[in-house]
């Protein structure tokens, strides 16, 4: 298993992104997903498309080292950028669907600690275990420098403070956006 992500982990890497995107159009086409819904997915979108492109233009302009990568990416970075960023917009949504199932409605219609809880949690597992897959194939990695300390090692490949940091602050900038679109939202209803 390890050797296909090792072999295809680009492919893998941007298909997921193409998928996450069709599954999307067709749900909110279909009418499987609300408008609300819709609309959090690209506010996800967007949120990822900050610290992607932030990070990502950081690293290419030479300002800080941030990835290392085992393998160079096959396409121009804008385009990892789009295709991560679109990864967080999902990502985002499953987070929402984990407040739905656990926690007690209404959902998104002021601010909910509990709501906002299962979101952190949800953002920092998924960018846990994503990190991880990463720095175990030919994805990329954190550099560890001083302002993102390595929070531990896995095969002697760090796994560090940077991504988990943003999670933490995207997840807070998503919520308030959701809680506040769904007002506005309910105000035009």
């Amino acid at each position: 298993m390890l050797q296909i992500l090792n072999d295809y982990f680009w492919l893998i890497d941007f298909s997921i992104s193409v998928l996450i995107l069709c599954i999307i159009l067709v749900l909110y086409y279909k009418k499987y997903i609300s408008y609300f819904i819709w609309l959090l997915f690209w506010i996800g979108v967007l949120t990822g498309f900050v610290w992607e492109i932030t990070l990502t233009l950081i690293d290419v302009y030479n300002l800080a080292d941030i990835f290392i990568f085992s393998i160079q990416p096959p396409v121009h970075y804008i385009f990892i950028v789009i295709s991560h960023s679109i990864w967080d917009g999902g990502l985002f949504i499953i987070g929402v669907g984990i407040i739905y199932i656990f926690v007690k409605g209404p959902h998104f219609s002021s601010y909910n600690l509990s709501e906002i809880f299962v979101l952190i949690i949800w953002g920092q597992l998924q960018s846990f275990i994503i990190e991880i897959i990463s720095i175990q194939s030919s994805g990329w990695m954190y550099n560890p420098l001083w302002w993102n300390p390595v929070l531990f090692s896995i095969n002697d490949k760090p796994l560090t403070l940077l991504p988990q940091f943003v999670w933490l602050i995207g997840c807070f900038i998503f919520y308030l956006v959701a809680v506040k679109i769904n007002k506005s939202l309910d105000k035009n209803l």
